[in-house]
């Protein structure tokens, strides 16, 4: 009995190192799966949002600014709250990029290469030209649109409208997502609620005021000084593997 005990006790010790190594195992390998999960799903959110943009038939390949962006705020009142959330995603913004970029609030109306429309959507037609033909089919239904020009796929210029006659929550979800997409980010996704990429924010009465981890990490890896423009997806993805790693 003594030598069946012994021997009972040695298998099982034997048998606890062994569990205890493969579930270590398991535990550590699920780690490794999970950050490798989420590099994938961040190279498939960069090419969702970054390749070409919603509007029009543009090529699927990256944009972006390359001298900084000297924004004026085009407004027909006073509009205090908003134009303090604009300093504020502004600043958010100029936190994550890089590559000899950012983004300042102009006073110059002439020699600024971005405008901003605060207004209603009525008033939004009334502006002269170049201005009246951008924003010439926008929907009255619309929270926000924005439009930018680009040269050899290097943005240059881009103009902005927040409609003011919604409610103030839903301007701020536009002031930081239209701001956010003139810089090349040209598309929204119904993948990730959180995200100001988010599609069906309006549809689900979601606000989204702040940038997601994800949507953080996209900005950084298209002002990343490797991220170049005119990038397609198998081109993107080489570099995106470059950076991450």
């Amino acid at each position: 009995m003594k030598i069946f005990r012994n021997v009972y006790f040695i298998i099982s010790f034997l048998l606890l190192i062994f569990l205890g190594n493969n579930y270590y195992k398991y535990q550590f390998d699920k780690k490794i799966v999970f950050v490798d999960k989420s590099k994938e799903e961040l190279i498939l959110y960069f090419n969702d949002i970054c390749l070409g943009a919603e509007y029009g038939n543009s090529k699927k390949i990256t944009r972006k600014w390359k001298t900084p962006l000297n924004l004026y705020i085009v407004k027909d009142k006073n509009y205090k709250e908003q134009i303090n959330f604009i300093r504020e995603s502004v600043e958010k913004i100029n936190e994550l990029v890089s590559d000899n970029f950012k983004i300042s609030i102009s006073n110059d109306s002439i020699n600024a290469n971005g405008h901003l429309f605060l207004c209603s959507d009525e008033k939004l037609k009334t502006y002269p030209e170049p201005f009246k033909k951008i924003f010439n089919n926008v929907d009255i239904n619309n929270f926000g649109f924005f439009n930018y020009n680009f040269r050899n796929n290097i943005i240059y210029n881009t103009s902005i409208f927040i409609n003011t006659s919604k409610p103030i929550e839903f301007q701020k979800t536009a002031i930081i997502e239209e701001i956010t997409q003139s810089l090349g980010f040209g598309n929204d996704s119904g993948l990730y609620s959180n995200s100001v990429f988010y599609q069906a924010k309006y549809d689900t009465k979601k606000t989204v005021l702040d940038f997601s981890e994800f949507d953080k990490e996209l900005i950084k890896l298209l002002y990343n000084k490797k991220m170049k423009s005119g990038l397609n997806r198998l081109e993107t993805e080489q570099v995106l593997r470059e950076i991450i790693e």
